[in-house]
């Protein structure tokens, strides 16, 4: 997986949002921007070869401020990729 393709199509905003990342963004108060410099800024933490949604990853990426998003990206094989979902990643030990 070329992480280089993926913060190419975040820094040029070729992606769109599902329904569930839309609500998701909203719950953990993750803006546009927000959004677009995780992606921009992202590391692939784990890849999904095997999705039915067809090659998926979770990434990890941060705002200008710092904070962490995660997020699962979707279409990887496509021009535009489908972000599935974003959330703020849980930073407390169990």
């Amino acid at each position: 997986m070329d992480v280089e393709v993926i913060r190419r199509k975040g820094r040029s905003k070729d992606f769109v949002l599902t329904r569930h990342a839309a609500r998701e963004c909203a719950k953990d108060r993750i803006n546009g921007e927000d959004l677009l410099q995780a992606i921009s800024s992202s590391k692939v933490i784990e890849e999904y070869p095997e999705d039915v949604r067809g090659l998926s990853c979770l990434v990890l990426g941060h705002t200008k401020n710092g904070r962490p998003i995660h997020v699962v990206l979707g279409n990887l094989d496509v021009d535009v990729l489908t972000v599935i979902t974003a959330y703020r990643p849980d930073l407390q030990p169990y």
